[in-house]
Formats: structure tokens, sequence, C-alpha cells
């Protein structure tokens, strides 16, 4: 018994230290595509790649500039972000590009939809990826916080707008057949 204790400890804090984060997710597609099980997938794949390296991008460049790692107790800064930024999203979406078959028939795009979806459900984006602005904790537990000197709140309402363009264009792009 203390073994299947232990197994399930240690499975617990692997997978909630990597596949919280929705980069993991979209590594796990990547690679499943690259040895043949998703090939007939590539739209989705890319879908996912895309949004990955987009939020990504947002996340690192824009707003909170930092990733905590709630399980760890460790808070990447805006150098290493930027580094892991590029090494875990911009890099493997050129590779996912570079390798792109235009031969294989665009699939519908359901399992990239369905399992954004799915994340979203399962986990919290804004809890995971600390996209709150101070200003809003402040406020929640009635610290005097003015709002016009909140630093932070014009990033957060810019990366916010620009993630939530994303999704919209990519809805729209995906009902108007964009990618067929």
């Amino acid at each position: 018994m203390d073994t299947l204790k232990f197994s399930n400890y240690v499975f617990k804090k692997m997978w909630n230290s990597t596949f919280v984060y929705f980069t993991a997710w979209g590594l796990l597609l990547q690679i499943l595509y690259y040895i043949g099980v998703l090939k007939k997938y590539q739209e989705s794949v890319l879908l996912i790649v895309i949004s990955v390296a987009f939020i990504g991008l947002v996340l690192t460049y824009i707003y909170p500039e930092r990733l905590k790692l709630q399980i760890l107790d460790y808070t990447i800064d805006k150098n290493m972000f930027q580094l892991v930024d590029l090494v875990f999203h911009q890099i493997p979406l050129i590779l996912f590009l570079i390798m792109y078959d235009t031969k294989i028939k665009p699939d519908n795009l359901i399992l990239g939809m369905v399992l954004i979806l799915v994340y979203v459900i399962l986990y919290n984006p804004y809890k995971i990826y600390g996209f709150q602005c101070a200003c809003a904790h402040h406020k929640k537990n009635n610290v005097n916080a003015n709002n016009d000197i909140c630093e932070c709140r014009n990033k957060y309402n810019v990366g916010l707008g620009i993630m939530i363009s994303f999704f919209i264009i990519m809805l729209l792009a995906i009902v108007n057949g964009i990618f067929k």
C-alpha cells in the first residue's frame, strides 16, 4: 500500500507541474503528430501550436511577463521567461511549419477546438498563468489601490484584449472555412 501511495504522490506532482500548462499539451500533441498518431489531424495540431505560440508571446512580452510555478513555489522571471518562450513556444511552431505536409487533407479542427475547450474547463488559465492585475487583487482584499496609478492595468487590458481577439478571429476563420 505504501508503494501505491508513493506512486500516486509522484504521478500527482509530475502531472500538476507539467500538464496544468497548455504548452505541455501542445508539445505532447506535436510528439504524437511526429510519430504518426495524429498525422490526419495536422490542422488541429497546427491550431493548437499556433495558439500556444501566440498566447505564450502575449504572456511573455505583454502581461504578466513572469510565470509562477505553483507546485514548485518558483517564479520564472522576465528574462528566463523569454528564453522559455523561445524554446517551448516559438521554436516548436517553426519546426511544425517546416515539417508541415501540404499533401495531408485538412481536418475539420474539431479536435483542436475540443482540446482547447477541455483545457479551459479543467484548469483555470487565469489562475495557472497568474493573469490577474494586482489592482484587482488589492480591491478584493480592501487595500487602498488608486486605479490611476495601477501600473499593470493597461498591460492586463491589452493582453486580455489581444487574447480574446485572437480566439474570436480563430473561431471566425474556422466557421468561414479559411483553414480548408
